[in-house]
């Protein structure tokens, strides 16, 4: 679950990511409280992981789908990459 601001108005909302494959789907909590399988996606992030041992680095993109700016959505990138690259975060 991650708490993510609001932006234009000083606030927050929570967002629950479910991991599917090297994907992660996020949607808004209340969505998923009423019904996890028909919940909307939100935004997707997914993870290019095939540099990961030449280069030791993988490629992250981030789709936003709705109800999301592309400023918040850029904020849930970082913050689950800082939860998952972080081990006191994780």
């Amino acid at each position: 679950m991650l708490p993510v601001p609001k932006l234009q108005d000083n606030s927050h909302f929570v967002m629950v990511s479910q991991s599917q494959g090297k994907s992660f789907v996020l949607t808004w909590i209340d969505e998923y409280r009423r019904s996890p399988q028909s919940a909307n996606p939100y935004m997707v992030l997914t993870c290019f992981d095939e540099l990961c041992r030449s280069k030791d680095m993988a490629l992250m993109r981030g789709d936003v789908i709705s109800h999301l700016s592309r400023d918040e959505g850029q904020v849930v990138m970082e913050m689950m990459m800082d939860c998952y690259l972080d081990a006191t975060l994780y």
